[in-house]
This record gives C-alpha cells, structure tokens and sequence, in this order.
C-alpha cells in the first residue's frame, strides 16, 4: 500500500520471481524476502542462524534470510498474506545513507562468503556477482537523487 494506505497493484521486491528462482544463489543478488513481518522461521531455525545482527544498519533482513537460507531450505507463498506501507525512497531519504547502505550490504556479503560452509562451496564463486549487484544497486539510488558525481564514484570504484 502507499503511504495514504491506499493498495497498490505492486508486488514487492523480489516477487517477480519464481518459486524454482528462488535460490540462495538469487538471494545473494536480491532481497526478495521484503518485508521480515513476512517472514514465518521457527524458533530452532532463527538461534541456529545467529539471528539479526545488531551491527547493521541497511539490510538486516537480508542478512538474516542469508544465513537461514544456508541453513534450511526456504520457500514462498504465492499470495499476499500482508499488507506493507511504502514510502518514497523509504529509509534511504537523506542520500549520504546509500554510501552507508552500500557499506552494509558489502559487509553482509564478505561475512556470508566468508563462512567456511559458503567458502567451500560451489557459490563462493557467485561473491563477484553479488559484489556487483550491490554497487548497481546503490550508483542507481544515487542516479535516483540526481547525484551523478556520486552515481559515477562508485562504478569507479568497482
């Protein structure tokens, strides 16, 4: 729904997805898994994870379904079982908080690919693309502001 509450025929990110796409692979391309009040994990999975780390700001939702997707398997119901209220650009108003987003973001994947059962495994090759993904992701919230000077650092950067 909008921020007047109003429905909108939008899926969420992600959705566009389906079932048999929805990987750990893709995950670590894409939050599909929008928003965690969406999410049913038991109680045995969720301590088994780690559950939410405390020290992202951008992402914590991400960081929690990759962690639990390397542990179990994860699937999706095919209708909306939730309403979720979206807002323009939503947290990442002030645009110096893509730079943080993206530092985020960077640093759940480096302790994802860095556990010893994603290092040893045949995904540990898709880090580059998921590293990639990222950066798109926030040079095109930058484009979104109108900040190409800051659009045009980070794909420098990469």
């Amino acid at each position: 729904m909008n921020f007047n509450g109003t429905l909108i025929d939008r899926p969420p990110s992600g959705m566009s997805l389906q079932p048999d796409q929805l990987t750990l692979g893709s995950l670590t391309r894409e939050n599909f898994f929008m928003p965690t009040s969406a999410l049913l994990v038991s109680r045995d999975a969720y301590d088994a994870s780690g559950g939410f780390d405390s020290n992202v700001e951008f992402g914590e939702d991400w960081d929690l379904c990759l962690k639990l997707a390397a542990i179990s398997t994860f699937t999706c119901v095919p209708e909306p079982l939730i309403n979720y209220r979206v807002y323009d650009r939503g947290m990442l108003k002030p645009r110096d908080q893509v730079r943080q987003m993206l530092q985020d973001h960077l640093r759940i994947l480096d302790n994802f690919f860095g556990r010893k059962d994603i290092a040893s495994s045949r995904i540990a090759s898709g880090k580059p693309l998921a590293q990639s993904h990222r950066y798109a992701f926030a040079a095109v919230h930058h484009f979104a502001y109108g900040d190409l000077r800051r659009k045009n650092s980070i794909f420098q950067s990469i």
